[in-house]
C-alpha cells in the first residue's frame, strides 16, 4: 500500500509560498505584513479573509474558516487530501515520493499497545516495590518524612525508586527484544559503547497514568543537589504526550459523586499532598503552563477550575500564560479561580506548616480570572501617566476580545472604561452621526479623517504638512473635519505638545473618548512610512472635498443657471482634482 510519509508533507508545506499559491487561485491585497481580500468561501462586502506568509496559514474572521496550504486547497478546489499533495509537489516543482512499506497494521498496532501497558505496569510494581521492601534506602526515606508524606498515599500513587541494582535485575530478567522494546520508547538508553542505563537512575519515580488508570510514562525527581535537572519526565511516543496527561486525572473519574471544582498545581509533591490532606479533586501538570487541550479535559469534568501556583517569580509568569488560554474557553457556565500564595510558598509547603484549615481560607478567597485581568495589567501608578495608561487599555481590551461570550465582553468592556476614567463605551461615536445635507458612499471619507488623526496623535510633526488657510479644507458642516483642522492647529501653535496635553484642550468627554481610542488604534503596520501615509490620505481628503464642493455647485444648476464664476470654480476644481489624482 502506498502512502505519503509525514515529513515530506511537512517539508512540502514549509517550501509552499502560501501567498503565491492563493494569489494564483484569488486576488489579494498587501496590507502591512498580511494579505487581505474578501472570503472566498462565503458572501462578504469587507474583506475579512487574511494570508500569513511567515506562519503560513489563512484564516476569516467572517466565517472562521481556517488552514494550511493544502486545507486550502482541499475546500477551494474540493481536492483530496492526496491531490492536494500532488498539486503543491507540482507546484514547487518537486518529485512526489511514496512510500511503499507500512511499518504497523492495525493489529499489530494494538498488540503493542497491550504489550505497552503490561510493561509500563510491570515497571511501575518493581519501582515501587524496590522502594517499598529495601531496607538500605534511608536517604530517600528520610526525604518522604521530611515531606510528611504517609505510606498510604505513596501506596496509592505506587510511588517507587529506580537504582543501578534495579537496572542489573532488569537486563537479567528481560529478554532482548523487551529490552530493544524500552529503548526505542525512551524508557532505557543505548549509548555509543552500547552500554544501557536508566534515563530515571537515583530518582524517586512517579508513574504517569492515564485516564483509565494504565501506568503510560513516568516522572523521576532528584533527591540531591548534584543532578541540575530537578525532575525528568519519559520521552514523547505514540501512548503518552505531556500536552494530551494530567498528573492524578486518573483518581477524579473514579469520584462517585459530583465534581464542584478541581484545583490545578504544578508538581507531583503538590498533588500528593492535596490528596493526602483531603483535597482529593487535585491535578497536576507535567509542565510550566496549561495548554488548550488539558483545559478542554479539565472543562469536560467540571465547569470550575482553581488554579493554585507557587508564590515565586515563575508561578507569576504561569498565572500569565494561562490566563491568556483561558480567556478562550470561560463563559457564564465555565468559571476559573486563582489562588495567590505567599512568596516562597509552594501548596505542598503552606498546607504543612500551616494546616488544612489556613489553606481552606486561600482557597474561600481565590479570585476570578477577570479579577486577575484587572490586578495584573491595569497601570494603578499613576492613571494620568497617559502613556501608560494607553499601553494597559490597549492590553487589557486585547484580551477581552478572546471571550466569546458578549455579556461578559459588555461587562468587562464596561468596567475597564470606569477603571481608566471613561465615560462612555462607544468607539464609534462619530461613525454614527447622520449628516443631512452629506451623504458619503461607505463612510471612506470618516475612515480617512479617522486614519489622518490617528496618525497625528502619534507624530505630532505632521501638523506641519497641512496648510489649514487652504480653502479645499474649509468645510464647517463637517464635525470630524473641524476635529481633525482644530488638532492641527493646537500642534501649530504650540512647539512642544504631547498627547495628554491635546487631550484637555477638548471639554466634552467623548471627544476625549474618541481621541484616545484613535491614539491606541493600530491601523498600520510598524514599519510603515508615516510622512508618505499622511501625505498620501491628505490628499484623498482634499478630492474627496472637492467632489462635496462640485456637487453643491451642481445642486444649484436645478433652480439657476450658474454665473461665469460658478463656471470657472467647476473648471478649476474639476482640473485640480485629476491633478491631485495623479500624485496619488
Amino acid at each position: 500500500m502506498k502512502y505519503v510519509s509525514r515529513d515530506f508533507i511537512n517539508e512540502l508545506l514549509l517550501l509552499t509560498d502560501i501567498v503565491k499559491l492563493i494569489s494564483s487561485k484569488i486576488n489579494l491585497l498587501k496590507i502591512g505584513l498580511k494579505y487581505k481580500c474578501c472570503c472566498p468561501f462565503h458572501k462578504e462586502n469587507n474583506p475579512s479573509f487574511i494570508v500569513n506568509r511567515e506562519q503560513k496559514f489563512f484564516y476569516c474572521f467572517g466565517c472562521k474558516v481556517y488552514g494550511n496550504a493544502i486545507d486550502f486547497l482541499m475546500k477551494f478546489n474540493n481536492f483530496s487530501f492526496l491531490d492536494s499533495i500532488k498539486f503543491l509537489a507540482d507546484f514547487n516543482g518537486i518529485k512526489l515520493v511514496f512510500n511503499k512499506n507500512i511499518n504497523f497494521s492495525k493489529k499489530k498496532i494494538y498488540n503493542i499497545k497491550i504489550f505497552y501497558f503490561k510493561l509500563m505496569n510491570f515497571l511501575s510494581q518493581l519501582y515501587h516495590n524496590f522502594l517499598i521492601k529495601n531496607k538500605d534506602l534511608n536517604n530517600i526515606k528520610i526525604f518522604f518524612t521530611k515531606r510528611k508524606l504517609n505510606f498510604k498515599v505513596i501506596k496509592k500513587f505506587v510511588i517507587g525508586y529506580s537504582s543501578p541494582k534495579l537496572l542489573k535485575y532488569l537486563l537479567n530478567y528481560l529478554g532482548e527484544k523487551n529490552i530493544n522494546f524500552l529503548i526505542k520508547f525512551g524508557l532505557l538508553v543505548k549509548d555509543k559503547n552500547n552500554n544501557i542505563y536508566d534515563r530515571l537512575n537515583n530518582r524517586i519515580i512517579f508513574p504517569i497514568f492515564d485516564i483509565y488508570g494504565r501506568v503510560i510514562a513516568f516522572g523521576g525527581r532528584s533527591i540531591n543537589n548534584k543532578n541540575i535537572i530537578k525532575y525528568i519526565n519519559s520521552t514523547k511516543n505514540i501512548f503518552f504526550s505531556k500536552k494530551k496527561c494530567l498528573y492524578g486525572l486518573n483518581y477524579i473519574r473514579n469520584i462517585k459523586k459530583k465534581i464542584k471544582n478541581i484545583f490545578i498545581v504544578e508538581g507531583y509533591i503538590d498533588v500528593i499532598t492535596l490528596h493526602q490532606f483531603g483535597f482529593k479533586n487535585a491535578v497536576g501538570l507535567l509542565g510550566s503552563c496549561i495548554n488548550s487541550e488539558q483545559i478542554k479535559i479539565l472543562y469536560f469534568y467540571t465547569n470550575i477550575l482553581i488554579f493554585c501556583f507557587d508564590g515565586d517569580e515563575v508561578g507569576v509568569k504561569s498565572i500569565k500564560k494561562t490566563l491568556k488560554l483561558l480567556l478562550f474557553f470561560v463563559n457564564e457556565i465555565k468559571k476559573s479561580y486563582f489562588i495567590f500564595l505567599p512568596k516562597g510558598y509552594d501548596p505542598d509547603s503552606l498546607i504543612k506548616k500551616k494546616g488544612k484549615e489556613f489553606f481552606h481560607k486561600y482557597v474561600k478567597e481565590a479570585k476570578s480570572i477577570f479579577y486577575v485581568l484587572f490586578k495584573i495589567y491595569l497601570f494603578k501608578d499613576n492613571i494620568f501617566f497617559y502613556e501608560k495608561k494607553i499601553y494597559s487599555f490597549k492590553k487589557i481590551l486585547f484580551l477581552i476580545n478572546r471571550i466569546k461570550s458578549p455579556i461578559i465582553k459588555f461587562f468587562l468592556n464596561r468596567e475597564l472604561c470606569l477603571k481608566t476614567g471613561l465615560e462612555k463605551n462607544n468607539l464609534n461615536y462619530f461613525d454614527n452621526l447622520k449628516y443631512k445635507e452629506i451623504k458619503f458612499k461607505n463612510n471612506k471619507f470618516i475612515i480617512i479623517i479617522r486614519y489622518l488623526i490617528s496618525l497625528l496623535l502619534k507624530n505630532l510633526f505632521l501638523s506641519k504638512l497641512v496648510n489649514i488657510y487652504d480653502n479645499i479644507l474649509n468645510f464647517s458642516k463637517i464635525p470630524i473635519l473641524n476635529l481633525f483642522l482644530n488638532i492641527v492647529n493646537l500642534c501649530i501653535l504650540n512647539k512642544i505638545f504631547v498627547f495628554h496635553k491635546i487631550l484637555t484642550k477638548f471639554s466634552k468627554n467623548f471627544i476625549r473618548f474618541y481621541l484616545e481610542y484613535l491614539f491606541l488604534k493600530n491601523y498600520f503596520s510598524i514599519d510603515i512610512n508615516d510622512k508618505l501615509y499622511f501625505l498620501n490620505f491628505l490628499e484623498k481628503l482634499k478630492i474627496f472635498l472637492i467632489d462635496l464642493k462640485l456637487n453643491n455647485i451642481f445642486k444649484k444648476k436645478i433652480f439657476c443657471d450658474l454665473n461665469l464664476e460658478e463656471k470657472k470654480k467647476i473648471w478649476y476644481l474639476i482640473k485640480l482634482k485629476n491633478f491631485k489624482k495623479k500624485i496619488i
